[in-house]
């Protein structure tokens, strides 16, 4: 039962997602991005954003021991 519950509930999300995507489409055109361009921006923001939370975690623990 359980999962007949889902497979509908699955069904149904899919219907509403392509319906949603063909009626936006259907209304205006999408710029053409450079999806190769808009990825590596992508992984380049999440790297420096990593990196920068790593950098403030290593200096709040080298100011509290005294190390910095």
């Amino acid at each position: 039962m359980r999962k007949k519950v889902l497979t509908i509930v699955g069904v149904i999300a899919v219907l509403a997602v392509v319906l949603s995507v063909t009626a936006f489409a259907a209304d205006s055109k999408l710029p053409e991005y450079n999806v190769i361009e808009v990825l590596r921006q992508n992984l380049e923001m999440a790297t420096k954003a990593f990196f920068k939370s790593i950098d403030a975690i290593y200096i709040f623990f080298a100011n509290l021991f005294g190390k910095a």
